[in-house]
């Protein structure tokens, strides 16, 4: 069948999802209901949607204009009056009392997907009341304040305990960003956009920008709004990114073939959902790919505006083919043939995707809305996008954490006393040197906090070996020194980390026996130094001498490892292993902060690779 030979049941689909807002949605609050399931709270993102949802259903006939506007006002006025927090909403939201429901987050992407709706509202209503809420409302969302002080935008805050999580890694929350920098009042620095890391690897045959837990969602949510069709930005195309985590979803599901009987069927969808068990986020490769053969329909009329030679006709097999996952708002939320499982429920805003993103293949009337709105036009120009196609990411995407480092320790004269005082080793010009810095975003591991300069956090380490130790030493910069833990905890705190793997497969931490890491706190309120062993060891080592001494602004550290702690390494064995070196901190808001020498997380996901160590007899 032809594309257009797909209308009607284009039509149908549409029709169907957006009877949900309709429904679901209460009249005299414009409330929606997150879930068909009982007792289901409304959520800011599920309003978000519901509000683009009118436009669609304005244009389509199915609501007149003067219905569409009433309720689109009432819900803008309702927000107006929610409980908010710099002027971000809570997620889960209370039906009955407009109040923040069980203990709920501000979160930021749901404030965005919010506020998307409200500017798509607004602009087709534009010279109303709802245009003017709708722009009060995207004012008074204080972006500034969410940065925390940082770079990155975080995840979610709650009265109870503060900020949690960073949006630091490509993901929908690239839909935040834009808006972000495109704020009328509280608009965050352009350089932010460089701020989030843009891992890239491969699968089957196609090099892309990926999300950690491969959901395909994650590409797809922003551009429900985001027009990025034929515009790129100094990393990617993230239309054409989109374009390749389709089709890798698709071949994922078709090369697990053998092992399920969904993907038998040639279903694909590997996305956030409902499952027998709950709700996962199931994903593909590249990322992590969490499976078991619960396929997620939206997640592929998700992507008709992206590969519509054959999303729309898998999605209308499905439909065809699995009659109880069919209800009255068309398919339900997820499937899985191999347990004959079908979830008897919606969620809102995986109805909202179908909705707007087949609308936009169809018509583009979301995109047109929404992307002529100043501000949103405005953070499109801040994040550098100019127009045309680009087929790869830039070489940009994966510079943090100068993966790819070598080291070359040579032979010492005579073993060093190890006593925490490396005067000697800061003179020594036989001594390999590691410094540890963000100057020119290097030495940043992926996820792992915001440093503002190296008094905050840096490093210098010295390395040496005798034949039959290996010798390291090193001043820590380190502002806010912090150890509450012990043992195999150790790590959450201030301390030196370091990485071998002596067969240079990737460091698996826990699952490889050629990985070890050791780790050492500085001595802090009245504790002494202490030293963890993960990997092979499991326990605090017993044969590395160390020492750890306070220094200004920070400590020093010196230790001697017996290449016999280290299976499989040392001069007659393996005299080439990958290596490195990490500090880790925290910040005056007890937030995790790491510096790693030589690391590559991204090209490999759940697998990290670190420089080379070598030994010389020089």
């Amino acid at each position: 069948m032809h594309a257009a030979e797909f209308d009607e049941f284009l039509d149908k689909v549409e029709r169907q999802a957006f009877d949900y807002f309709m429904n679901e949605t209460f009249a005299n609050t414009g409330l929606t209901l997150n879930t068909t399931e009982e007792c289901a709270p409304a959520t800011n993102a599920a309003s978000g949607f519901m509000l683009s949802a009118l436009v669609i259903g304005s244009e389509r006939g199915w609501i007149t204009r003067e219905e569409a506007y009433s309720l689109a006002l009432k819900t803008l006025r309702t927000f107006r009056e929610l409980e908010e927090t710099e002027g971000f909403t809570y997620h889960y939201i209370n039906v009955r009392n407009c109040s923040r429901m069980w203990s709920s987050e501000v979160s930021c992407i749901d404030t965005a997907i919010f506020l998307a709706g409200a500017i798509t509202a607004g602009e087709y209503f534009k010279g109303t009341e709802v245009e003017s809420i709708a722009d009060e409302l995207y004012r008074q969302t204080n972006w500034q304040w969410f940065l925390d002080g940082e770079k990155t935008l975080q995840m979610s805050w709650k009265p109870e305990k503060g900020f949690s999580g960073r949006i630091d890694s490509f993901s929908e929350g690239i839909l935040c960003y834009i808006l972000a920098m495109g704020s009328p009042a509280y608009a965050i620095p352009p350089d932010c956009w460089d701020s989030f890391v843009r891992p890239v690897s491969a699968y089957g045959g196609s090099r892309m920008i990926y999300v950690a837990d491969g959901s395909l969602f994650q590409y797809l949510f922003p551009l429900a709004w985001l027009d990025l069709r034929g515009k790129h930005d100094k990393y990617a195309d993230y239309w054409q990114n989109a374009v390749k985590a389709v089709r890798a979803n698709k071949r994922f599901c078709r090369d697990k073939a053998g092992s399920n009987m969904s993907y038998q069927e040639g279903y694909w969808g590997l996305s956030a959902s409902f499952f027998q068990g709950g709700y996962r986020n199931f994903g593909a490769k590249p990322g992590r790919n969490f499976h078991d053969g619960t396929i997620a329909p939206y997640a592929v009329a998700g992507s008709i505006p992206l590969a519509p030679d054959f999303a729309i006709a898998d999605y209308k097999y499905m439909y065809d083919k699995v009659p109880n996952a069919l209800g009255k708002y068309g398919l339900t939320d997820a499937f899985n043939i191999g347990q004959r499982w079908a979830s008897p429920h919606y969620i809102s805003i995986d109805q909202g995707l179908t909705l707007l993103m087949i609308e936009n293949y169809r018509s583009g009337l979301i995109w047109q809305y929404f992307m002529r709105n100043k501000h949103v036009e405005k953070g499109i120009a801040l994040a550098g996008f100019k127009p045309g196609w680009q087929g790869e990411p830039s070489g940009l995407c994966t510079t943090s954490g100068n993966p790819g480092d070598k080291v070359v320790v040579k032979k010492i004269a005579l073993p060093k006393k190890i006593d925490g005082d490396i005067a000697e080793w800061e003179t020594d010009p036989a001594a390999a040197r590691i410094v540890l810095t963000t100057k020119d975003n290097r030495n940043v591991e992926m996820t792992v906090g915001y440093v503002r300069d190296d008094n905050e956090l840096s490093g210098a380490f010295y390395l040496g070996h005798d034949g039959r130790n290996l010798y390291i030493a090193g001043r820590v910069k380190d502002d806010n020194i912090v150890v509450s833990h012990t043992g195999g905890n150790i790590y959450k705190d201030s301390c030196v980390e370091l990485y071998f793997d002596t067969n240079k497969d990737g460091f698996y931490f826990d699952r490889n026996p050629g990985d070890y890491q050791f780790g050492f706190t500085p001595p802090a309120s009245g504790n002494a130094p202490q030293a963890w062993a993960w990997g092979n060891i499991q326990k605090a080592p017993d044969n590395i001498t160390y020492a750890l001494k306070p220094a200004d602004g920070g400590y020093t550290i010196e230790a001697r490892i017996p290449f016999e702690a280290v299976k499989g390494f040392g001069p007659g064995k393996n005299r080439e292993i990958a290596f490195s070196v990490s500090i880790h901190g925290k910040n005056k808001n007890n937030k995790s902060r790491k510096l790693n020498w030589s690391i590559d997380a991204f090209s490999e996901p759940e697998k990290i690779r670190f420089g080379t160590l070598e030994l010389s007899n020089e």
